[in-house]
């Protein structure tokens, strides 16, 4: 009788700390959103691996896709993804177009304007990703942004990004980007949790940085807000696409972290094959 009646007690025990685990599980966790930005990082080997799996999974969507990159297209997606490359250079023509043309404006290579040989370079990088095959599913971007935003920005806001934005399929990745990143005053470190299900491609078999296993998503992209959180010193943004704006009239800027009107026709990207894991 004693020994039913010890294990009655322990069991009685163990359900309550169970309950209580539970209980401290539930208010510590994000719902939905953000299980593998906080899960413990996976080993160097796990990640390598996976993005090996990514880029052989690209290149084979790629082979079935009618519309191959040129020599020139080729080039610009490399140039894009070096660790000292274009990427620089396209998202600050993107982002302050007249910062950048006030810096670069009276710029000349030979006898050519600096700005319109970018223009071009543009052109040709864009015209090529959209043959690189799409990718749907979770990316994960570690980025900084100003203070000033998230003492406005709440959940079902819009938000776009008016250059390109690098993600990864591998949260990793975008953790160590935020690790490193320089925050100076009036700034917060920041990773984003997107649902893409447009407007990204997958850069993976053509990067010169393929252990990022990238996807790149086109400027001015629109998604909504579906969820804000933090850890420590970073926020935590879920994000997700958005297929229509007719209802919408305002969009924060990541950049400048100003909330601006809706004012150009939003079309949905054209499909393009899409690759999975």
């Amino acid at each position: 009788m004693f020994v039913k009646l010890f294990n009655f007690k322990n069991k009685v025990n163990f359900l309550s700390l169970l309950l209580l685990s539970c209980v401290s599980f539930s208010f510590n966790s994000y719902g939905a959103y953000f299980e593998k930005l906080t899960a413990p990082p996976r080993a160097d080997k796990v990640l390598i691996n996976e993005a090996k799996k990514f880029a052989k999974s690209t290149l084979k969507a790629y082979k079935v896709n009618a519309n191959k990159l040129t020599p020139e297209e080729t080039i610009a997606v490399q140039g894009y993804s070096d660790a000292n490359g274009t990427y620089k250079l396209f998202n600050e023509y993107y982002r302050d177009p007249i910062l950048f043309n006030k810096k670069h404006g009276d710029s000349y290579v030979g006898t050519k304007r600096f700005t319109e040989i970018l223009k071009g370079q543009v052109d040709t990088f864009r015209s090529g990703i959209v043959k690189l095959p799409r990718y749907n599913g979770k990316v994960y971007r570690g980025k900084k942004l100003q203070d000033k935003l998230f003492s406005e920005l709440n959940v079902g806001d819009l938000v776009y990004e008016p250059g390109f934005m690098s993600t990864s399929i591998l949260p990793e990745v975008a953790t160590v980007f935020s690790a490193r990143t320089n925050v100076t005053s009036g700034f917060t470190k920041v990773l984003f949790e997107i649902d893409l299900t447009q407007g990204g491609y997958s850069m993976a078999g053509f990067s010169k940085l393929p252990n990022e296993a990238e996807v790149l998503v086109q400027p001015k992209t629109y998604m909504r807000v579906k969820a804000i959180a933090s850890q420590g010193d970073t926020k935590l943004i879920a994000l997700e696409n958005v297929t229509s704006l007719r209802e919408e009239q305002y969009a924060y800027n990541l950049y400048s972290a100003e909330r601006e009107p809706i004012g150009v026709a939003f079309e949905p990207s054209a499909l393009h094959l899409a690759c999975a894991l």
